[in-house]
């Protein structure tokens, strides 16, 4: 994401999403990318999706509190 394609970088996680919906990880790297786009209530409710699954997730966590 150093590039700032992060559109780009959002349709390859989501392709890994088709393989493995429940991959934390890739989640909250869309939500970064929310972020980033300031799509932010797009990125809460990613990251909200992602403390059902996750409650002590300390990176969703983090990322809540830039919103």
């Amino acid at each position: 994401m150093e590039l700032e394609n992060y559109e780009q970088a959002m349709d390859c996680f989501k392709k890994v999403l088709d393989v493995d919906p429940h991959n934390i990880i890739i989640l909250n790297e869309i939500s970064s990318c929310y972020l980033y786009l300031e799509e932010y209530d797009l990125a809460f409710n990613c990251l909200n999706d992602i403390l059902k699954k996750d409650e002590e997730n300390l990176e969703v966590l983090l990322n809540l509190s830039l919103l």
